[in-house]
């Protein structure tokens, strides 16, 4: 089996670091991490892509292109469950990463 590329893990830990937080401050914090990389001056091109799918999928709920690795995929619906357990929004996600599995 293939290891996570280690830009998704990145993503991965940062979003367990956010298991607190609304749908809303989730998009949030994955807009202040892509500024503050970029205002330090050490953006890494990768997380910053894969951040920007994240909200993608919070506010237009596009499909990430991440979740075609069937581990992030689970990885994010098991995220967005614990979501939703206080923020109700997260339903939306939930539903278009679970579309995500099915070919869709």
């Amino acid at each position: 089996m293939q290891e996570i590329n280690p830009d998704v893990h990145k993503l991965l830990v940062f979003l367990q670091n956010l298991q607190g937080k609304t749908v809303p401050e989730i998009s949030q914090a994955c807009m202040q991490k892509i500024r503050h990389m970029e205002l330090t001056g050490s953006p890494d091109r990768a997380l910053v892509e894969h951040l920007k799918s994240i909200i993608l999928l919070i506010r237009h709920l596009r499909r990430p292109p991440l979740a075609e690795d069937e581990r992030v995929r689970r990885f994010l619906i098991e995220f967005f469950t614990r979501i939703q357990q206080h923020d109700r929004r997260a339903k939306h996600v939930l539903e278009v990463l679970q579309k995500t599995g099915s070919g869709a």
